[in-house]
């Protein structure tokens, strides 16, 4: 659907809008915790851990959930960055990738056209293909990990909730593939946090 008609038919007069967003969060979240399989999320946690290089292409808000997993894999000492730059820097990115690194990438209401065919050429190079998406797209097709999440909020566009709490998800299962890893980067970042001043604690 159009993002105008999306706002029409979802758009209502009156008082409670932002509760009436927040209740329908909390049942696409409810739909998610009885689809989500933990299998599922711990194989992409290997795939992450085991390769060399990963990259996370988003779009739009879909650059918020990536952003989430990028930023706090790294913290737990993975090679994973965010690209959601222009198509030409997103081109460069996925060149880098070598065969059995990983390339993530979300297809939820609206997928930009440079994704899809980045994808293939991903693909035909031996990267694999970790799709977050809201129903059997084009894209989910080609994903060698597929979640799939429910997206539809009351607002004008589609919701991210369930994205973000997927991301988070697999960062989760990421600090569990090797704890003493995970706790041996997590004491190094906050020595570094400390000596730079970069965070400061209350």
């Amino acid at each position: 659907m159009d993002a105008d008609k999306h706002f029409v038919r979802n758009t209502t007069i009156g008082t409670g809008q932002a509760v009436k967003s927040i209740r329908k969060d909390l049942e696409l979240l409810g739909l998610l915790s009885e689809s989500l399989s933990d299998a599922s999320i711990t194989t992409i946690a290997e795939m992450i851990t085991s390769s060399g290089s990963t990259k996370v292409l988003a779009t739009g808000a879909y650059v918020a959930p990536g952003a989430v997993l990028a930023h706090n894999v790294q913290g737990l000492g993975y090679n994973v960055s965010l690209s959601d730059g222009s198509t030409t820097s997103m081109i460069n990115d996925v060149r880098l990738l070598q065969p059995g690194d990983c390339l993530l990438t979300f297809s939820i209401w609206k997928t930009s056209s440079s994704i899809v065919p980045l994808c293939e050429l991903a693909k035909e190079r031996g990267v694999r293909l970790i799709v977050i998406a809201d129903q059997h797209s084009q894209l989910a097709e080609l994903a060698d990990q597929l979640v799939l999440v429910p997206s539809e909020g009351v607002g004008p566009m589609a919701s991210v909730t369930c994205a973000v709490s997927v991301a988070q998800s697999i960062v989760g299962a990421i600090a569990n593939v090797d704890t003493q890893h995970s706790a041996a980067m997590l004491e190094e970042l906050q020595t570094m946090w400390s000596r730079t001043q970069a965070v400061i604690s209350d």
